[in-house]
């Protein structure tokens, strides 16, 4: 088992449940982190000790979207490293 969690981030309540189903189908066994707001994500993750193993963004979100958010990842080191 990786134990470095999957973030995803999307503000569809719908699309969320689908992903969730599809990691529970493919007995994904990493830990699955879920946020509906890339504000909250990058909050989080500022404050996460462990690196991420992977992060799945909608890129049309209302309040940031995926491609502002990968952004400020890039332009973060101590992000961008995690």
């Amino acid at each position: 088992m990786n134990k470095n969690p999957i973030i995803v981030v999307d503000d569809d309540t719908e699309d969320l449940e689908l992903m969730q189903e599809a990691f529970a189908d493919l007995n994904i066994e990493s830990e699955i982190i879920v946020f509906n707001n890339g504000f909250k994500f990058l909050d989080f993750v500022k404050g996460m000790k462990n690196k991420i193993f992977f992060i799945l963004c909608d890129i049309d979100m209302s309040e940031i979207d995926g491609l502002a958010l990968k952004k400020r990842i890039y332009e973060d080191e101590e992000l961008r490293l995690k």
